[in-house]
């Protein structure tokens, strides 16, 4: 019996194998497709792949949140595509799945979950929702000025970005006729 354990256990790397590959093949097409904009179709490779590297990667190793980063990034460039159409509902969306995705791997003190939730704040910014706007991008000048200080150049850009949204109020005397 215990040369039988012994025989799984060694054997269990080799079962493991094939889904590296497969993973692999899936994560680098996903960045083919990717490099040629092609998100939404990277984005179904990136979860195939993810849920290969979950079932046979310990969280700790380096490529288990790769594809989730990858998912992230693409909903981003999907995000700037609806911004661009002008369809912010469709926008809006995508930039809550990436910062949600943000906010898991990497933390709310990252600088790509703020970086995301500060495209939340300018969609919102442009759906005429300045009050929320002007609450996240408060957030975001916040963790920047604990994180790096206030003589990074993340936290000049996030001033700036809050002051162009506190211009845009209504009640903001050069909006008024």
């Amino acid at each position: 019996m215990k040369h039988i354990i012994t025989l799984i256990f060694m054997l269990l790397p080799l079962l493991a194998t094939p889904q590296s590959t497969e993973s692999n093949q899936l994560y680098n097409r996903a960045n083919e497709l990717y490099d040629a904009g092609q998100y939404d179709e990277a984005i179904i490779l990136l979860k195939k792949c993810d849920s290969l590297d979950k079932i046979q990667l310990d969280p700790s190793h380096e490529n288990y949140n790769r594809a989730e980063y990858g998912i992230a990034i693409c909903e981003t460039y999907i995000t700037g595509q609806y911004f661009n159409a002008r369809d912010l509902d469709e926008a809006l969306r995508h930039q809550k799945n990436a910062v949600d995705i943000f906010k898991r791997i990497m933390g709310e003190e990252s600088d790509e979950y703020t970086s995301a939730l500060s495209n939340i704040a300018f969609i919102y910014n442009e759906k005429g929702d300045f009050a929320e706007a002007i609450k996240l991008e408060n957030s975001v000048v916040k963790t920047i000025k604990k994180t790096s200080g206030e003589d990074a150049p993340y936290y000049a850009t996030a001033l700036f970005n809050l002051s162009h949204f506190y211009g845009a109020l209504p009640t903001n005397p050069r909006n008024s006729s």
